[in-house]
């Protein structure tokens, strides 16, 4: 099953610039597998959630851009704490982290948080800042099956065998980290169901036209408008 790395390039460009959102737009991800996966009881029919997920790629690939999802609170915490998880997680194990870029191809992506280097030995890192109900839910029921999508399509792309996943949760500070080994047979699973068709919805047309970029410099003037590009990479999506 390592055969399918090879299947992917790493990209150097630094996560949340615009060169990384620009070639994610309109390519499944790893964080968007639960969605991708997610079903009604049939176990086959797309979930109004899937269905959103493949609205927001059509978007993405009739403009080449990454779709403006709503950031709450809780998404933005991930992101700004990303590091300090990363920081909990080396005390605690000793381990050496490295960047991690992205692994891409023309149907995948998939961004770990960090790369694990272990007495020698490569792994990957995710990073979870969670809330009481998902730490809560987390304890009791073990890594949910977005999580455990997301790591395995990780290690699909990258040829490794092991993320170490951990979860803090910052009220009780509190945390844990649990080992995902590889699981050959769901990456396999992974693999078959992003090479079936997506069924994009087509959307309409209605006569939808793109003003040129100087018109926006000029109404906004270059400062304002660069300012205005960075809170837009800073979006954690």
């Amino acid at each position: 099953m390592k055969r399918y790395a090879k299947e992917f390039r790493l990209s150097t460009a630094p996560q949340r610039t615009p060169l990384w959102y620009k070639e994610r737009a309109g390519i499944p991800s790893a964080s968007g597998l639960g969605f991708l996966f997610d079903t009604l009881k049939d176990g086959y029919s797309p979930s109004a959630k899937a269905k959103k997920y493949l609205k927001q790629l059509a978007f993405e690939r009739k403009f080449g851009v990454t779709f403006e999802n709503f950031v709450t609170k809780a998404m933005a915490d991930g992101t700004f704490f990303e590091d300090f998880a990363k920081m909990v997680y080396v005390k605690e194990t000793g381990n050496e982290l490295t960047e991690a870029f992205s692994y891409v191809s023309d149907w995948f992506v998939a961004t770990p948080d960090a790369n694990v280097l272990e007495k020698g030995k490569a792994g990957l890192l995710e990073c979870k800042i969670v809330g009481d109900a998902t730490f809560m839910a987390l304890m009791e029921e073990g890594i949910p099956i977005g999580h455990e999508l997301q790591t395995q399509s990780q290690l699909m792309a990258s040829g490794l065998d092991w993320v170490d996943y951990i979860v803090v949760n910052l009220k009780t500070r509190a945390y844990f980290i649990l080992r995902v080994q590889r699981n050959n047979k769901l990456i396999k699973r992974i693999y078959d169901r992003l090479h079936e068709p997506l069924d994009l919805p087509t959307l309409k047309d209605v006569g939808v036209k793109q003003f040129d970029d100087n018109l926006l410099k000029e109404f906004m003037g270059e400062n304002q408008l660069e300012e205005q590009d960075l809170i837009i990479a800073d979006l954690p999506f």
